[in-house]
């Protein structure tokens, strides 16, 4: 399916600067925690529905560091659709580092915080 060699950080890079929006996708579902990792990163380069629909999805995974990279994604394609799953996340997520990032991340995107002493 990705050639004899499997996927890379490399090819992931590649598949993003060509816009394959697919095979990034296949990729953040890969079992390998750095190819996962490095695709939900490239995620948000992608200013498509299937990437945003698919971080947004992510912010809800068991994996903390995961829920990082979706929100630090999702702060750099910077939608404003964003902005409600981001403050939910800042605001209820068990993990602080999680919730830190979703600021930074709603900062990126030039969103003002409303309920943050919620």
């Amino acid at each position: 399916m990705f050639g004899l060699f499997g996927i890379s950080e490399e090819k992931i890079q590649k598949w993003t600067q060509k816009g394959k929006i697919n095979n990034v996708l296949r990729a953040a579902d890969n079992t390998k925690p750095e190819i996962r990792k490095a695709a939900i990163t490239a995620l948000g380069e992608f200013d498509v529905d299937e990437a945003f629909n698919y971080l947004v999805v992510t912010l809800r995974d068991p994996n903390p560091e995961i829920r990082i990279l979706a929100a630090k994604a999702l702060g750099t394609q910077g939608k404003a659709l964003a902005v409600e799953h981001l403050r939910h996340v800042s605001l209820k997520d068990d993990d602080e580092e999680v919730k830190k990032v979703a600021v930074d991340a709603l900062k990126a995107i030039d969103v003002p915080l409303v309920d943050e002493e919620e």
